[in-house]
Order: structure tokens, then sequence, then C-alpha cells
């Protein structure tokens, strides 16, 4: 079980990543497209970041007390709530663009601290460091599958037409 354990983790990490890093690859795009300043752009990107990182406190405290698994959980259901906001917003909207992206952030925060503890609680201290850098390898790997992905989809069909797919496939439009 602790295999399989480690396993799933594994996934949390790999998963929490690819999405985090597949929306941000082409995040500046409509923001940019509708006249925003790359000095606003920024400002949104920096409050991304701040969401990645500053709840860590508060994620890792409640991991601790009640479990990695609830909150990669949790990071899971903000994950896919910034995906229905991202499929159904108005893009030229900046400040909808960054409470979404606040939301990835913070999503993305839940899935690499309760990832994380799930994989340390999995396999045996002596294990520990190599096992936490296979998760970074991994966290990494899909890292680049993301960001690929997602440039790759916005420049087959364009911006719209992927928010539209991604619309129709978490069922927010018909």
């Amino acid at each position: 079980t602790g295999l399989r354990s480690a396993r799933i983790a594994l996934l949390v990490l790999g998963a929490t990543n690819l999405v985090m890093v597949a929306v941000m690859a082409i995040a500046p795009i409509p923001l940019t497209h509708h006249d925003h300043s790359l000095d606003f752009v920024g400002v949104v990107i920096s409050i991304h970041v701040l969401w990645m990182f500053a709840p860590s406190p508060l994620t890792g405290w409640l991991a601790d007390r009640a479990g990695g698994t609830l909150v990669a959980a949790l990071g899971a259901v903000l994950l896919f709530a910034a995906g229905v906001m991202g499929a159904v917003m108005d893009l030229s909207h900046g400040w909808e663009m960054t409470a979404m992206l606040a939301v990835l952030g913070l999503g993305w925060n839940g899935g690499v601290v309760g990832g994380s503890t799930m994989l340390v609680t999995a396999v045996p201290p002596n294990l520990r460091p190599q096992t936490e850098g296979i998760g970074q390898t991994d966290r990494r790997d899909a890292g680049r599958q993301g960001h690929g992905r997602g440039r790759r989809i916005v420049r087959s069909s364009g911006m719209e037409r992927a928010r539209e797919q991604l619309a129709r496939l978490i069922g927010a439009r018909d």
C-alpha cells in the first residue's frame, strides 16, 4: 500500500503542475490581446505567484492535522473552479483573469502541499529525500507537458475556440 500511495501522490503532484503550467503558459495572451499593459500583466502574474506560495503555512498546518489527501482534494476542487472560471469569464476583464489566476495559484498550492504530504507519509524516512527528488522531477516533466500542450492548443485553434472546448468539456456551455 505504501508503493500505491506514493504513486498516487506522484500523480497528484504531476497533474497539479501540468494544469497550472498549461494555464499560465497562455495566460498573458488574452491579457495583452485585450490591450492590458505589460505592467498589468506583471501584477496579475505576481498575484498568481503570491497565491501559489503565501498560503503554505496554512495548507501545511491543515495537511498536518487533516492529512495530505484532504488538502490535495481541496486543491483539485480549486483547480477545477479556476478552469470553470476561465471557460466562462469575459477575457477582456483583467481583474476577472486576476481572480481566476489567484484561484489557480491557491489550487496549485493545495495540490503541491497535499501531494508532498501524501508522498512523505507513504515512504519510510530513509527513502524520503530520493522520493521527493522523484516528485520534483515528476512536477518538472508535467510542467513541460502542460506548457507545450497549452501553447499548441491555442496556436492550433485560437484562444476562443480553446475556451469553448473547455467550457463544453466541463458542462459550462451547451
